[in-house]
């Protein structure tokens, strides 16, 4: 009782005058998730006008690498068939994991509706990395999923006009981005844009039977890597995978390790700025 009254409290602090997530629909999500977390712990990171969830699962090594999981429209941290495989298995593999509850809409909003939760999604981004410094983490990677894999690279697309905020330690050293669009939208969005703006390494990850608007798009995303200088962008198929790759967790943490430990072992050889 006394976890939901906190909660509630918590949640109904966020500011009424932005468009923000839906209260109780966090609300519900965090009373269905808090006993049911059997790897890693729940954290509350707050904010100037809010907390948000996020689920913490420690690696046992000795290691001061972390990943950021963000995930996809109207889903949670624990989200069973992306999120939940990579945040409770590469602890296992020397990565710590802090999966966060993005911004949540009810069940009628659409695609435009939460490109305007970015902005609160950068926020939560932001609180996460200062929650890792604490712990002395050094090494940080972001992975999303669909809605969340464009998140991250609006993210980065956004704070790479700081460089300041990506060089200092934490150091965020690349994307995982999981079925990631590439298709304008009616209302002029262009998430090529976004992908020009990004020149850190980045694993895009798909599908076999990918959604159109994440397979049709390939080659317009790689060229839009390519405008934007970045030599570092690679594309990986899952040949068995739909788009919410069922029963491929397996597979996706397999590709997220191996690219992962290519990208940290050519950070660690360069000279320190």
């Amino acid at each position: 009782m006394r976890f939901q009254v906190t909660l509630l409290i918590a949640l109904m602090a966020y500011n009424s005058t932005s468009f923000a997530a839906n209260n109780l629909k966090e609300l519900r999500i965090a009373n269905q998730l808090k006993d049911h977390i059997v790897i890693g712990s729940v954290e509350w990171l707050a904010l100037e006008n809010n907390k948000f969830m996020a689920l913490f699962a420690e690696t046992e090594t000795d290691s001061q690498k972390a990943v950021i999981l963000v995930h996809g429209m109207g889903a949670h941290p624990n989200w069973p068939n992306v999120i939940e495989p990579l945040r409770t298995k590469l602890p296992i593999y020397g990565w710590s994991t802090l999966s966060i509850q993005s911004p949540v809409l009810s069940s009628k909003a659409t695609f435009n509706d939460y490109l305007e939760t970015l902005e609160e999604t950068r926020a939560r981004i932001d609180k996460s990395i200062e929650f890792l410094e604490e712990l002395k983490v050094k090494d940080i990677i972001l992975i999303g999923h669909s809605f969340g894999a464009y998140a991250i690279m609006d993210y980065v697309a956004n704070t790479e006009a700081e460089p300041a905020l990506i060089n200092e330690k934490p150091r965020i050293h690349g994307l995982i981005a999981i079925s990631l669009t590439g298709q304008k939208k009616p209302s002029g969005f262009n998430p090529l844009d976004t992908i020009e703006k990004v020149t850190l390494p980045v694993l895009e990850i798909y599908g076999g039977s990918d959604f159109a608007d994440v397979k049709d798009t390939l080659r317009a995303k790689r060229l839009a890597a390519i405008r934007a200088g970045n030599k570092n962008y690679r594309q990986s198929k899952v040949s068995d995978a739909n788009h919410y790759y069922s029963n491929s967790g397996g597979t996706l943490i397999k590709k997220a390790r191996g690219w992962m430990k290519k990208i940290i072992t050519a950070a660690n050889k360069q000279p320190t700025q």
